[in-house]
């Protein structure tokens, strides 16, 4: 169904809340490739919009709590601290950054 509403729905501003719930469903399955590639889009295409901080933040999530790339999960929670130090995932990603980084005083 949300396929075909992305389909019928070429340039509509619904397209990156359609494939942050692909993602959400994906991680629910344990298909955290194709939970990747639905954030990717959010991220590559809709980057400044209102979901974009929220599907980084799940990207690196994924980076980090999945595949355990703990470098790239950094890069991606400094970019949310830095381009979006606004949002409520700003004060997360600065959490998870220094526990990655090995901070003892949080």
């Amino acid at each position: 169904i949300l396929d075909s509403i992305l389909n019928i729905f070429i340039n509509h501003s619904i397209k990156d809340e359609i494939h942050l719930l692909k993602s959400n469903i994906y991680v629910n399955k344990q298909d955290y490739k194709s939970a990747i590639k639905e954030l990717k889009k959010i991220i590559d295409d809709h980057y400044y919009d209102i979901l974009g901080d929220e599907a980084l933040f799940k990207y690196a999530n994924i980076l980090h709590e999945i595949y355990g790339d703990k470098k790239e999960a950094m890069n991606v929670y400094n970019k949310i601290i830095t381009d979006f130090p606004n949002s409520i995932y700003s004060q997360k990603s600065r959490i998870k950054y220094r526990i990655l980084r090995g901070d003892e005083n949080l």
